[in-house]
């Protein structure tokens, strides 16, 4: 991954609840890696920027807040809004998170580490899943590479579902991914 951009404070008022606000630090297409009720701290990953074909992760300044609300998969303008940060505590956040993690959109299946993602063992392989797959805990979802090593992604951990089926693909085969940011969704059956 290129080097990351860090996101601005936004200087003007605020919605009702929101503390904090950070916004694009440059024009691009933003793809979040946090959800609702994520802790967020200086230096953590809240999504990458994809600038003229070129991806960079971009990070949070010196602040500490819980997401209210993010952008996602949206084209930004500099000095547009990118997240707005409440002040809840960091263990409210991660219960809010693990709750949110099997919201009406599904259970949201993140990225371990940085890397590439790989949707198929080979080029010539079937995909591992895709949308409509139904899966069951302890399958494998894809590969995320990092420096010629692949690391499995498996459904399982902390409120993840038995058996779901995929709803929605965020990353797509050969994707760069950042630690956090949400490879896919799954409904729990």
């Amino acid at each position: 991954m290129s080097r990351a951009l860090v996101a601005l404070k936004h200087k003007g008022e605020l919605p009702q609840g929101a503390l904090v606000g950070l916004d694009a630090p440059r024009v691009g297409v933003f793809r979040a890696a946090l959800a609702a009720g994520d802790a967020v701290s200086e230096g953590r990953v809240l999504g990458r920027l994809t600038i003229l074909g070129r991806v960079f992760p971009v990070v949070a300044p010196a602040v500490a807040g819980a997401v209210l609300w993010i952008e996602d998969a949206a084209a930004v303008q500099y000095g547009q809004p990118l997240v707005r940060l409440g002040s809840q505590s960091a263990a409210a956040a991660a219960e809010a998170a693990v709750g949110a993690a099997a919201t009406s959109d599904g259970y949201a299946v993140r990225a371990p580490i940085d890397g590439i993602f790989y949707t198929r063992p080979s080029p010539d392989s079937p995909h591992y899943v895709q949308v409509g797959s139904e899966v069951s805990e302890g399958q494998t979802l894809g590969l995320i590479e990092v420096m010629k090593t692949f690391n499995p992604v498996v459904l399982g951990g902390v409120g993840s579902p038995k058996r779901g089926r995929v709803t929605a693909m965020h990353a797509v085969d050969s994707d760069e991914v950042a630690a956090g940011e949400v490879l896919l969704r799954i409904e729990p059956l």
